[in-house]
């Protein structure tokens, strides 16, 4: 509880609380999530990681886990590398 970060070498995620499901090897983060990679970034209210596979679940549910958490929508910022000029 409090500030959860989570960091690898290719992304970080913060939230307000977190749950880790040592068995199952998944890591649920939920309460204002930010995930950032490669300079894009995510936010909503509820974000889970599957360790075995490396899949993420991100949503913003109707019911939050934590009360008087904000509902809404999953918002994202994208950074879209240049392409590189055609060569003549």
């Amino acid at each position: 509880r409090g500030n959860v970060r989570l960091i690898s070498p290719s992304e970080s995620a913060s939230s307000t609380n977190a749950i880790y499901d040592v068995p199952l090897r998944i890591i649920t983060m939920i309460g204002n999530v930010t995930l950032d990679r490669g300079g894009s970034s995510l936010k909503g209210q509820r974000l889970v990681f599957y360790l075995d596979t490396g899949k993420i679940d991100f949503n913003a549910p109707g019911r939050t886990a934590v009360p008087g958490a904000p509902v809404g929508r999953v918002t994202g910022r994208f950074l879209v590398p240049q392409r590189p000029a055609p060569k003549p």
